[in-house]
């Protein structure tokens, strides 16, 4: 299992997961880059709240992807190649 939490900070933040399983990764409000890569695997879990700044949430093949964004502002991309079991969810938000 590998797990990474952050709460509220500013600065630069990157993330990045090879294949694995029962990977997870939270964030929560903060200001500054966001990266988060992940490479196939099973069961990875990435979550983000409420932040202003760049934000890139990128997914390669797997199964039980799920991604998740809640209101900010600023640049947001999602990428998913193919797999099983992907989800994403947006809430409203300001930005490309």
């Amino acid at each position: 299992n590998n797990q990474q939490q952050q709460q509220p900070g500013q600065g630069n933040n990157q993330q990045q997961q090879q294949p694995g399983q029962s990977n997870n990764q939270q964030q929560q409000p903060g200001q500054g880059n966001n990266q988060q890569q992940q490479q196939p695997g099973q069961g990875n879990n990435q979550q983000q709240q409420p932040g202003q700044g760049n934000n890139q949430q990128q997914q390669q093949p797997g199964q039980g992807n799920n991604q998740q964004q809640q209101p900010g502002q600023g640049n947001n991309q999602q990428q998913q190649q193919p797999g099983q079991g992907n989800q994403q969810q947006q809430q409203p938000g300001q930005g490309n």
